[in-house]
Parts: C-alpha cells; sequence; structure tokens
C-alpha cells in the first residue's frame, strides 16, 4: 500500500490568494460601477431620442409651432388686450367668458374608462369638476412666473396625452423617466406594467425626468426679444401700459425660429442625475421627497437634446463659463440667460442650491428665447 503525504495550503499561501483576490475585486468594481453608469446615460440619451424624434412628428402637424397647450389668444382678449394686467388665470377666465371652454389638459385615460387632467372650469364648460382656472391655469402655459405656482408651468409635463400620443400614448411609460432618476422611478414604475394610460393611486404623481425649454416655448419677445440685448424680460402678464405688453406672449414659435439649433437646447434631464450628492432629496423644498435639480450642483452634468436633435452631455459650469464670455463685447455683451424675470437673480430655483459655485439657469430662462442659445459653441461644455 502506498500512502500520500498531502498537503494543504498555509495560512500564508491562503492570505495571499485573498490578497488577490481582493486585489482584483478593487480594480474590477469601479470599471464595473463606470460601465453600469454608461449604461443608464445611454438609456437617458436614448429615451431623448425618442422624445427629439416625437417633438418633430409634433412639428410636422403643428405648422413647426412648438408644443402649445393654451389658446394663442389668451394674451390678446380683454382686458388683457387693454392696459390692465393680464396673468395666466385671468386670461384663462377671460378667454372661458369670452369664447368658451379652453382645451382641457388631459393627462390620460384609465383602464375603467375615467379621464384624468388638469381641469379648468369656468363659464360655458358644461361639465362639473372643483378646479378653477385660479388653480391650473399655470399648468397650461409655459412656466407661471407669479405666485404660488412661480416655476411651474407645461414645460415639465411632456407625458401628457396630447404629446405621450406620438410616443407609446402613456403617461407613466419608461421614456419619460431616466433611470437614474430614483426619486421619480420610485413612484411611477408600479404603473409601468398597467394598461392604464394614466392612474392615481391616491399618492404622488411623479413628474417626468425631462422637460422642456421653457423659454423657448414663449413668444421670443418674452425672453429678451429676437435681437442679442435688445431688451430684458417682457412679462406675458403685461404692466402699467399696453406697450409693455406682447398680446402675442402666449403664442408659441415655431422650430424654424432656432437661430442656434445646435447651441439652443430643446429637452433636458430636468433632475441632477450625473455626479449628484449623497443627500438623495433637496430639504430645501417642502416634503423632502423632491429632487436635486439640473441645475442645482456645480458640477451637474445634463443630459440635453438640441433643436437640431443633436444628443450630448453638458455641464453647469461649462454653461456659467460661456454666460461670462457672452458678457463680453466680442460676444453678444451680455448673458445667456435673464436675471430680471420675477423669479430674481438667482433665477430657476437657484436659491435652492446644492453649493455656492453654481450660477446658472441655462434652458430656462434662456435670453431670446428659442432664438437665443445656451452654449456659445459646441466643442466646449464636457
Amino acid at each position: 500500500m502506498t500512502i500520500r503525504n498531502g498537503r494543504g495550503f498555509t495560512i500564508v499561501e491562503l492570505l495571499v490568494v485573498v490578497s488577490i483576490i481582493g486585489l482584483l475585486i478593487a480594480i474590477l468594481l469601479p470599471a464595473i460601477a463606470r460601465a453600469r453608469d454608461a449604461a443608464l446615460i445611454n438609456q437617458s440619451k436614448s429615451n431623448l431620442r425618442n422624445l427629439a424624434a416625437a417633438n418633430v412628428s409634433y412639428w410636422g402637424e403643428f405648422q413647426d409651432r412648438q408644443p402649445t397647450f393654451n389658446p394663442d389668444e389668451w394674451g390678446s382678449v380683454p382686458p388683457c388686450g387693454d392696459s390692465g394686467g393680464c396673468s395666466p388665470q385671468n386670461a384663462c377666465n377671460n378667454w372661458q367668458q369670452n369664447y368658451g371652454c379652453t382645451s382641457q389638459m388631459i393627462l390620460g385615460f384609465s383602464a375603467t374608462g375615467g379621464i384624468w387632467g388638469y381641469w379648468v372650469n369656468g363659464p360655458n364648460c358644461g361639465f362639473s369638476v372643483s378646479t378653477t382656472c385660479l388653480q391650473n391655469a399655470c399648468v397650461y402655459v409655459p412656466m407661471c412666473f407669479d405666485g404660488g405656482d412661480a416655476g411651474f408651468g407645461s414645460f415639465r409635463l411632456p407625458n401628457i396625452k396630447a404629446f405621450a400620443s406620438y410616443l407609446n400614448g402613456r403617461y407613466y411609460d419608461p421614456v419619460f423617466f431616466a433611470p437614474k432618476d430614483r426619486i421619480n422611478i420610485g413612484i411611477a414604475e408600479k404603473y409601468f406594467g398597467l394598461p392604464d394610460e394614466f392612474t392615481y393611486d391616491g399618492s404622488n404623481i411623479a413628474f417626468s425626468s425631462y422637460c422642456w425649454s421653457s423659454s423657448a416655448m414663449w413668444n421670443p419677445e418674452v425672453m429678451g426679444g429676437v435681437k442679442p440685448c435688445a431688451q430684458g424680460f417682457k412679462s406675458p402678464n403685461g404692466g402699467s401700459g399696453a406697450n409693455q405688453r406682447n398680446p402675442n406672449s402666449y403664442k408659441s414659435p415655431s422650430s424654424s425660429q432656432a437661430k442656434h439649433p445646435s447651441l439652443k437646447t430643446m429637452m433636458i434631464e430636468h433632475n441632477w442625475l450625473q455626479n449628484p450628492p449623497p443627500q438623495l432629496a433637496n430639504p430645501n423644498f417642502a416634503g423632502g421627497n423632491e429632487s436635486w435639480y439640473f441645475n442645482q450642483g456645480y458640477n451637474s452634468q445634463p443630459v440635453c437634446a438640441f433643436f437640431d436633435s443633436s444628443i450630448a452631455m453638458k455641464g453647469c459650469w461649462s454653461a456659467m463659463d460661456m454666460d461670462k464670455r457672452a458678457t463680453r463685447p466680442s460676444e453678444q455683451g451680455c448673458g445667456l440667460w435673464l436675471r430680471d424675470t420675477p423669479l430674481g437673480t438667482a433665477g430657476y430655483y437657484g436659491g435652492q442650491s446644492y453649493d455656492f459655485l453654481v450660477d446658472t439657469s441655462f434652458h430656462i430662462l434662456t435670453r431670446g428665447g428659442i432664438t437665443g442659445r445656451d452654449f456659445l459653441s459646441e466643442a466646449q461644455g464636457g
């Protein structure tokens, strides 16, 4: 009988093997994380490509017009067309008293036939809902600049039925939600597999991860005119004199009015998804469940779709740099976004920013609206 003298691993050898495995894991994990992050960003880019294509289809059916959800004449119906003020709520009421019920902003139908929407009831509407122009008119215009709804508007709602019908026809469709948008995905994903165009379980409503450029949805005169630095903000609400109001303020421009289509953003990731802070929700907002916005961090880098349908990631630091360059006489001689709107010099929720370095409201308050630009060149910007 042959007896073999077997020999196992020593403790030292085991430690060496464990160390090698640990080293390999340490090397591979960051690479895996980067690959996963790149895949999520690519999915968001794919979503924006689909959204850009839907915009082109929309333009084709509406005489090249930007998405609009209020009647063009909201600013011209008396007394809005006179010297008095014309808030969206007043414009809505005046329209309904003179012309009839405003077309309703529908979110979608439920599988059982129920209709969900942001209703505005009033004279001549002929149906019974509790909401009024006072409550929901700000949802119909690109963005409200005054009052309790300041900063909100239809630019945040690309997934309403009027636009979702150019995609899959559903409010809660994955194409409207970036995979890195954890807060909104957490609300929306339970609805993804349902047959409803829209439904509501009594909890939170998720807004799309993407938003239009509110500035590009207004008549360019509202956002400072078609000539660089020709004027500042011109409120669609009017002022003390008729010369301070453009009765066509509420008429959305055509996409062909984009003078710099490769430099003017059309849709972007609304929330801060690239290089975000560890704290998921912005504590500066009430409720504790609101995401940080794309312009609230210096190193935020949203994925953007431009009016030429190109897709690129652009950093806030780049937008700030180009905004400063644009103030030089060799460029426009003024900034790329308006600081004289009722939102104040901090711009679009700039007062709720994460750090003191960031200072930009590109995309939202672009000077000249669709005729302006958010960047000075394609090559720079990250």
